[in-house]
């Protein structure tokens, strides 16, 4: 078997892993694969304003004189943004597309398995280790600025790593079989609920007094 086959047979099963979280939320919650896509999508996003505004504090962090660097951080890190908008649309084209086609007519969708996939899932989550590792190799004279580096290298690399988890996420959830739309809980009731449930299971109701407990003898 080559090395290709073996990366599609693992893709395949990490796709189905995929397909019981999407089978989770659309039975308990209502959120479609496009929900779950979108998602992820905004969590690329504040990925990317993270690491852009680590940047600019790394490099404010190296030059104080140098106001342009934060500036630059700070505008790039709304792109984050931007992306996430953008993408989200796409996949807002590919619900109505998707669910046009559902209606009417009963083509059978079939995933599509890609060897690259799992290299590039495992590629860009095991970043935030090599930021860690390589951030013990830093050398500074200013013990302070030193140690602040570190933090924003391991930040960085946690945030890049986030970034590359989301992307790929999202294409393993926009991969899913499409479902007949859902009525839909908000994000506020899919935490409330399991609070509450929680709570009248740890607090149990006072048990009800036999009759006449309270009567006079």
């Amino acid at each position: 078997m080559s090395l290709e086959s073996i990366l599609t047979k693992v893709d395949e099963a990490t796709w189905k892993q995929y397909e019981k979280v999407t089978d989770w939320a659309y039975k308990n919650y209502g959120w479609s694969k496009y929900d779950l896509a979108k998602s992820s999508i905004w969590g690329e996003g504040i990925s990317i304003c993270g690491v852009y505004t680590y940047l600019g504090i790394s490099g404010f962090n190296y030059n104080p004189t140098k106001w342009l660097t934060v500036l630059t951080g700070v505008c790039c890190s709304l792109t984050g943004i931007l992306y996430a908008n953008t993408f989200s649309k796409g996949v807002n084209s590919q619900e109505q597309i998707e669910n046009e086609t559902l209606t009417r007519t009963e083509a059978v969708y079939e995933p599509r398995f890609d060897a690259w996939r799992p290299l590039a899932l495992g590629f860009t989550t095991s970043l935030g280790s090599l930021a860690i590792i390589a951030s013990c190799f830093m050398n500074q004279e200013n013990v302070e600025s030193l140690e602040l580096q570190k933090t924003i290298v391991r930040l960085m690399g946690i945030g890049l790593s986030t970034y590359g988890f989301c992307h790929v996420s999202a294409g393993y959830f926009l991969s899913q079989i499409p479902k007949p739309p859902k009525a839909k809980k908000s994000v506020w009731q899919a935490l409330y609920e399991p609070i509450t449930k929680y709570l009248r299971k740890a607090v149990p109701l006072p048990e009800p007094e036999p009759e006449g407990a309270n009567s006079s003898a």
